[in-house]
């Protein structure tokens, strides 16, 4: 850690408005449990009272790491209506929100991820997911047989896609 916190500051001495270092040295932070140094490392001093959006993002995945995680979503949310094109973040709203049971805001997440990243099948899986929690397998069907057009190698849609059509009897399609 002590290391790649050095590279991280040599860095930030050199450019010390570069946010995608304060987002590193966050995260870095954030994994070693030291979540206070994170938080501060999500609100640094050079930007003053205009903290850049991806910075509040990470600030929230510092929350959520906290265990404060209605929190986290409320902050990721309100900086998405903001800064709605960070696909990361989105990724992690999505996940948040299926955790908590929020199912509908969840769906609407992956939706925008899917915007942001037509040809990753990972939010057709989250959709699916979602689809299957709220028992539309129909629906679930169709995004994971997508996901996995998409990307035959995703084994979470892969697999999931085999067992509902083991399970509705389409097993030509399962044999495929």
């Amino acid at each position: 850690v002590a290391e790649r916190l050095d590279a991280i500051d040599r860095g930030l001495a050199l450019v010390p408005d570069a946010v995608g270092l304060w987002r590193q040295r966050a995260r870095v932070l954030m994994e070693a449990g030291r979540h206070d140094e994170a938080w501060a490392s999500c609100r640094p001093a050079v930007f003053g009272e205009l903290v850049p959006e991806e910075l509040r993002a990470m600030g929230a995945v510092v929350l959520h790491g906290r265990g404060r995680r209605a929190e986290a979503i409320a902050e990721l949310e309100s900086v998405l209506q903001q800064s709605p094109g960070m696909d990361w973040a989105w990724r992690d709203l999505a996940d948040w929100q299926f955790s908590a049971g929020q199912f509908d805001a969840a769906l609407r997440s992956a939706q925008q991820l899917e915007r942001l990243s037509p040809g990753d099948p990972m939010p057709l899986g989250f959709a699916a997911a979602v689809r299957l929690e709220s028992g539309d397998k129909a629906g679930a069907l169709e995004l994971l047989r997508r996901a996995h057009e998409l990307n035959a190698g995703y084994l979470w849609a892969g697999n999931t896609l085999l067992d509902l059509q083991i399970e509705r009897g389409e097993l030509a399609d399962a044999a495929r």
